[in-house]
């Protein structure tokens, strides 16, 4: 009848707008999510504590049991785990992945991500099991620096493209963090060279920064304006 029709009709509207509205929330969520990490990446320069968030965001964006952020050792050539969430304690320190026969060197290798369930899992040779797994190449200079990966190793829920693509949004972030903490670290490897220098040139040298206040005074400039024993550095 046309009642029965209505109200069918009705319930498949409110149906549709009830996972509508379940769905904006959900996007809205790993909006918020990243947009943390973004600033998170902006207020800290401290990598352990980014890379934290970063391995955080990855668990919650994914819905898996685990993450970890492999990178590169440019002495070995094998990747090592740099971060990591809910992974076994024990294999942390000794996690070591070669480059030429492991799932995580073929995505350094070819800069493509790999999505993987039970099934294909099975076919190739893995370190440990898990139920499925995604990982998504680091860079940083458009050069694959790691691997980001997250997996269920217990929970039976695979991952889709839509997960990869959110991992991948993360790995964005991790190669800025890392380019980040390279970059922060040359400078004040470049710093100390100079300050180890200016110390031991005899003549006076004194360095203000932008806004004129004192941030480096050397021995000479010390003993030419008798300031042996005060501390003018901003």
């Amino acid at each position: 009848s046309g009642l029965a029709f209505a109200d069918q009709k009705r319930g498949w509207m409110q149906r549709e707008t009830r996972n509508a509205t379940a769905n904006l929330r959900t996007q809205m969520t790993e909006l918020e999510t990243l947009g943390q990490l973004s600033q998170s990446i902006a207020s800290q320069l401290d990598l352990d504590s980014v890379l934290s968030s970063i391995m955080d965001a990855a668990v919650s964006l994914t819905g898996a049991e685990e993450s970890s952020l492999l990178l590169v050792d440019e002495t070995t050539g094998e990747l090592y785990l740099r971060a990591s969430r809910n992974f076994d304690e024990d294999k942390q320190e000794k996690f070591r992945l070669g480059i030429e026969d492991t799932l995580a060197g073929t995505v350094v290798r070819t800069g493509k991500p790999v999505l993987l369930d039970e099934a294909s899992l099975k076919k190739i040779k893995t370190n440990y099991l898990v139920f499925s797994l995604v990982y998504v190449p680091l860079k940083a200079h458009d050069r694959v620096v790691g691997v980001l990966g997250v997996d269920n190793r217990n929970q039976k829920r695979a991952f889709t493209e839509y997960h990869v693509r959110l991992l991948t949004a993360v790995a964005d972030f991790a190669g800025i963090a890392i380019e980040n903490a390279r970059l922060f670290s040359g400078t004040n490897d470049e710093l100390n060279r100079l300050e180890t220098i200016l110390t031991k040139v005899q003549d006076g040298v004194i360095i203000l920064d932008t806004e004129n206040k004192i941030v480096f005074v050397n021995q000479g400039a010390r003993e030419a304006l008798s300031l042996e024993n005060k501390d003018l550095v901003s």
